[in-house]
């Protein structure tokens, strides 16, 4: 855990993801300044373009981002340091709480290179979403506690939406339908009011974010095959054509058959069943967008080290890692410390875009078939060993 930490602490303040991290530092300056999180604006840089979108994640990680902005005091390096403990912290405690659980997946919270790559490296929050998603589900008979939790995942990251109808149905089977009622109710109400105060209480536009809720249908790329739209038409090109828009309501579509489905008829009997289900929730919703970015695999990580009772396989972290370095993320994290890296690339190495856009749509399917392979796996064999929650 020391080596982790160790390790974490020492390369975080120089990599990370080059837009992400704009993405972040402009989204920090907006709320300090009083200027709503999703506003984007202008940061020069030499590699990806002055103007800077609105950030992606929900309310808390730019109030979290806020927080380290105003202590870092101007130094880029000191804020990448600042903004990443919350992550740190939120790996060394998945692996605290997956070794109290029993299983074997703590050790890759601390040492996994993809799990460290997409979270202390990177410098998105998607491990933290992923934490409070597997506190959740081991206090699901605490409705108001678990709700809380399950709230606060949602708005740091909306990755685990599944565990609600999850827990719910877990609650139904265990404790009564006015039990996992009285869940559902209060994981709705707790993540519109956590969602709506700093709009109410900072004066953000809530406009912004709403008007943007349509990307969630449209845009597509990232882990999923849907990156083919890169080699067919150009690269950077992440926008689903016309003819093909009704692709991006699968994801909310697994999620409306996978929530009538476990509450009506699947619903898990106890906490081995409920850590199956919203693994297989999670992966549906996750893996049927048109978008997938490499960190959001956190979630589907945490959650399958927790149903099997098992380390992630190295097959499937590998070609995850494989897919990292096709798609020129370890050059994006490099940024930090060399800004010009992306324009670099492109000056020198960019006429092998054809062949590596079409090397990253192969590795998606070998990604996609080896985590089914692995979901299937996970469903046809019980675990080895009962967990102690």
């Amino acid at each position: 855990m020391l080596f982790s930490l160790l390790v974490q602490l020492v390369l975080s303040p120089f990599l990370a993801h080059g837009y992400d991290f704009l993405v972040s530092l402009v989204a920090a300056r907006n709320v300090v300044s009083g200027v709503g999180a999703y506003e984007g604006g202008y940061e020069p840089n030499p590699s990806y373009g002055d103007a800077i979108q609105g950030i992606g994640e929900f309310p808390l990680w730019p109030i979290i981002l806020a927080l380290a902005y105003a202590a870092a005091g101007g130094n880029n390096f000191i804020f990448n340091l600042l903004y990443k403990l919350p992550i740190i912290a939120s790996n060394i405690t998945a692996s605290r709480l997956l070794y109290k659980l029993g299983s074997d997946g703590w050790r890759d919270f601390l040492l996994n290179p993809y799990i460290l790559f997409i979270s202390a490296v990177w410098g998105k929050p998607d491990v933290i979403a992923a934490l409070l998603g597997l506190y959740a589900l081991t206090r699901a008979e605490r409705i108001v506690f678990s709700a809380l939790l399950t709230a606060l995942s949602l708005n740091i990251k909306p990755l685990a939406l599944p565990l609600i109808p999850a827990i719910t149905a877990y609650n139904i089977t265990t404790a009564g339908v006015r039990t996992g009622a009285s869940f559902l109710a209060l994981a709705i109400i707790f993540s519109i009011i956590i969602f709506l105060a700093p709009f109410q209480v900072l004066g953000w536009r809530i406009e912004t974010p709403l008007s943007g809720l349509g990307n969630w249908f449209r845009i597509a790329g990232g882990l999923s095959p849907a990156n083919i739209l890169e080699s067919i038409y150009e690269a950077g090109y992440y926008t689903l054509p016309d003819q093909l828009l009704w692709l991006g309501y699968l994801s909310p579509a697994s999620l409306l058959i996978f929530s009538v489905l476990v509450i009506t008829r699947y619903r898990p009997r106890d906490k081995d069943s409920l850590a199956k289900t919203a693994f297989l929730g999670v992966f549906f919703f996750l893996l049927t967008r048109t978008w997938v970015s490499e960190q959001n695999l956190a979630m589907i990580f945490a959650l399958y080290s927790l149903s099997s009772l098992t380390q992630i396989p190295k097959p499937l972290w590998t070609v995850s890692l494989v897919f990292a370095a096709i798609n020129l993320t370890p050059l994006h994290v490099l940024y930090p410390i060399w800004p010009t890296i992306i324009i670099d690339y492109y000056n020198s190495l960019g006429w092998i875009d054809p062949t590596r856009l079409l090397t990253k749509f192969i590795t998606s399917l070998l990604f996609y078939g080896t985590a089914t392979y692995y979901l299937l796996h996970l469903h046809r064999h019980r675990r080895d060993k009962e967990s102690s929650y």
